[in-house]
């Protein structure tokens, strides 16, 4: 699983590449929406997400995908209720 500073440096990251304010994307709602998401993910699956974080470049080419920034748009909404 990923450890708190992953995951906010994680969420920084995107909240920069979709020109958000700091807090918007980054926030409790969306740390427990993702944890229980990455919980669910088998321990390969796992071990190619720690990859891919690990690597500045691949994190960035997943972040501006589309799929990517439509589940961080439905993460960001999720987060204003």
């Amino acid at each position: 699983m990923l450890d708190n500073q992953q995951i906010n440096d994680l969420l920084g990251f995107a909240e920069k590449k979709m020109n958000q304010k700091q807090g918007d994307i980054n926030n409790e709602n969306t740390k427990n929406a993702i944890n229980s998401m990455l919980s669910k993910l088998s321990k390969e699956d796992m071990q190619k997400v720690q990859g891919v974080l690990n690597d500045k470049e691949a994190t960035e080419k997943l972040l501006n995908s589309p799929q990517a920034k439509m589940l961080l748009k439905k993460l960001k909404d999720s987060g204003k209720k």
